[in-house]
């Protein structure tokens, strides 16, 4: 989705893949995602914020052209994941919960551990367990 290389202007300025414009990673991102338009103020760094808001205007892609064969759920839930403001991205919630996944398969019941689980303790592990038993087991 996003073949590039570096990141200017956080990556060094000599790149010695000799890296084209073209595949400056933020240029690569924003040829998809299109160039912000809301306030940048939300970016801390200012020489990020101070390089995005310099950059000439790019158009979002149409991820129905560039994806032509997804259904239009999962062009949905990309529009959705593919917001460059952390704020207007879909929340991992909400993306679980999106019709792209309403056919999917989950696991009926999850049980999380009342207490972190010792790796070097669990029983099965040291078990001397024989083929029979195993297969009891199975």
């Amino acid at each position: 989705l996003f073949p590039g290389r570096s990141c200017l202007p956080l990556s060094p300025m000599d790149d010695e893949l000799g890296s084209s414009p073209n595949l400056d990673q933020l240029n690569v991102i924003f040829s998809v995602i299109g160039t912000p338009k809301h306030s940048l103020d939300w970016i801390d760094l200012t020489e990020m914020r101070d390089h995005v808001a310099a950059l000439s205007p790019v158009p979002r892609a149409r991820l129905q052209e560039l994806y032509s064969a997804a259904p239009p759920s999962a062009i949905d839930l990309l529009d959705a994941i593919l917001q460059f403001e952390p704020s207007r991205r879909i929340s991992l919630d909400e993306a679980l919960v999106h019709p792209f996944f309403a056919g999917m398969q989950r696991r009926a019941c999850m049980q999380l551990a009342q207490q972190p689980v010792d790796v070097a303790t669990i029983d099965f592990e040291h078990a001397d367990l024989k083929v029979g038993a195993i297969r009891n087991l199975i």
